[in-house]
């Protein structure tokens, strides 16, 4: 028996994980979350049990509501200070 492996892209799902809506909407697990307890994405439970997963029609509504950001406006990366350790005596 041969197992179908083809990859279908994530718009032609009807539920992503909490993680991989994170991973689409370049968010963190915590912002989904948060999301979903806003109403701001819509949230089940299956009935074969798991985890809650989210409706790709939610993430698609919130993700077209996004608006450019003008370049300027991106914050730059943090940067780590740089630490001078002295090798004592």
């Amino acid at each position: 028996m041969d197992v179908c492996k083809q990859i279908l892209p994530w718009e032609q799902c009807h539920f992503v994980s909490l993680a991989n809506a994170a991973r689409i909407a370049g968010r963190s697990h915590g912002w989904v979350r948060r999301a979903v307890r806003a109403g701001e994405l819509d949230a089940f439970e299956l009935t074969t049990g798991g985890p809650p997963v989210v409706t790709v029609r939610s993430l698609q509504r919130f993700l077209s509501e996004a608006e450019p950001v003008e370049p300027h406006l991106v914050p730059a990366g943090r940067r780590t200070p740089l630490r001078v350790i002295s090798g004592g005596a």
